[in-house]
């Protein structure tokens, strides 16, 4: 019988992978173990720093579960990677990470904490729900990978590209995203007209920003984002209304052809139309629903 008094909480350690691979997290070693560009990244801030928490099994001698906590900002903090062996579920060790990481997060100096749960997982969102974690947003992961060069575009669509250099048109995008996006959000995330193109967990920074673009009734707007040596595009698309969505995607998968990339994950925020959902996998889009919740210290 598994008793709480048997598991402490610690850092991760290397030779706790083997013990996780055994219990069944097959990704344990993708998850901690990242490209030499990668970790140089983090180590100056450009990306988010991780740190892995194990549960540790004092008498079975093993790791039992993973969690991995994302330092974004000074202040902000998110969540992921959690995995619990099989036969230690529902015991509460889940619980206990996330206890543990959220502490830790505090004694760094953390203000907020945040994750992205896929919508259909309601044991999960109910487990955060407990632990005090709140939704903020919702929204639709496409992941456009070699489908990219055979997207059709159906439509001749124009965005406008507009430069951040100016505060005037980094105030205009600031009106357009607190028009597409919810108070709660734009608070939780303390989205301002300096940090905006960061992206919206603050993961990007202005050394990735590529360009932003606007839709021709200015009511939408969509952000590019670029990692060196890296063939994929990063999208955030901030639309009105999910009406706006069919056309300024397609003219944005247009330009991303014109810079030659071939593969994209765009983010779109509160999609709410099952239309737009339908015609994404009518062009063969690996799609992925999902809720950001946080939590405030």
């Amino acid at each position: 019988m598994l008793g709480n008094e048997n598991i402490i909480f610690r850092r991760f350690l290397k030779n706790d992978a083997i013990d996780l691979a055994n219990a069944g997290f097959t990704s344990i070693n993708a998850t901690v173990k990242k490209p030499a560009y990668e970790r140089i990244f983090q180590a100056i801030a450009f990306e988010p720093r991780q740190i892995g928490f194990v549960a540790y099994h004092i008498r079975e001698k093993r790791s039992i579960g993973f969690l991995l906590l994302l330092e974004h900002t000074n202040w902000l903090y998110s969540i992921k990677s959690i995995f619990t062996d099989p036969n230690v579920r529902k015991m509460g060790v889940a619980t206990g990470l996330f206890n543990f990481a959220l502490s830790q997060a505090k004694s760094r100096g953390a203000r907020k904490v945040f994750l992205n749960v896929t919508a259909s997982e309601d044991f999960l969102i109910n487990l955060y729900t407990k632990l005090g974690f709140r939704i903020t947003a919702k929204s639709l992961e496409v992941w456009a990978h070699e489908h990219l060069l055979k997207f059709p575009i159906q439509r001749e669509n124009k965005l406008t590209p507009i430069g951040l250099n100016s505060r005037k048109n980094k105030n205009f995008l600031l009106g357009m995203c607190q028009h597409c996006m919810g108070k709660e959000w734009m608070n939780f995330f303390e989205i301002n007209s300096a940090s905006l193109i960061n992206g919206f967990s603050q993961d990007y920074r202005r050394f990735f920003f590529r360009s932003a673009f606007i839709n021709d009734s200015a009511d939408s707007f969509a952000m590019v984002f670029s990692r060196p040596m890296s063939h994929v595009a990063f999208v955030e698309m901030f639309t009105s209304s999910d009406s706006a969505i069919p056309s300024i995607l397609e003219g944005l998968i247009k330009i991303l052809r014109s810079w030659g990339k071939v593969y994209a994950r765009i983010k779109l925020f509160n999609v709410n139309d099952n239309l737009t959902v339908d015609l994404l996998r009518a062009k063969e889009q690996y799609l992925d629903h999902t809720l950001s919740m946080g939590i405030c210290f």
